[in-house]
């Protein structure tokens, strides 16, 4: 051993609404045409959320405001490195889903996928499913406790 270790800080962006969430086919070699979402290894000097915008808009060809941490884990050797992800949830703020006309290195398409239909898919690694039902309810509580802020604010 060599002494040297290698760990890769990632990110990972559910976009979810109405049981939809925006998933990328990916145009990398190695998983080409697999369907997975927004997702990547943050670059030296970005933050979580600057590399979550950076990674939707590479992948999805949209742009995400209001990006959230709801949860983080640990990969320890996948493929032979160490990986910690952090999942984030965000809205659609500009732009639109790249298209088969607008594919790339990073990605062929991007498109709004019915959760109920995320079984007909060929998926890069289903990795991420267990994780949007975290990301809906953290959404949810997100959302009521702004409801929440609001009537204290209107009842004062």
């Amino acid at each position: 051993m060599d002494g040297k270790h290698t760990v890769f800080f990632t990110v990972m962006v559910y976009i979810i609404e109405d049981d939809k969430i925006v998933m990328i086919q990916e145009a990398k070699s190695s998983c080409k045409e697999k369907w997975y979402i927004p997702a990547g290894k943050m670059q030296l000097g970005e933050d979580v959320f600057e590399s979550a915008k950076r990674e939707t808009l590479e992948e999805a060809g949209v742009e995400i405001e209001n990006p959230k941490i709801f949860d983080t884990d640990f990969r320890p050797y996948f493929n032979s490195l160490d990986y910690v992800r952090f999942h984030l949830t965000a809205t659609i703020s500009g732009g639109s889903l790249k298209t088969l006309k607008q594919k790339d290195k990073e990605s062929m398409q991007a498109k709004w996928i019915p959760l109920s239909k995320l079984k007909d898919y060929k998926l890069r690694c289903p990795d991420f499913i267990p994780y949007i039902k975290k990301a809906q309810e953290f959404t949810l509580k997100e959302k009521i406790f702004a409801e929440h802020l609001e009537n204290e604010k209107q009842n004062k």
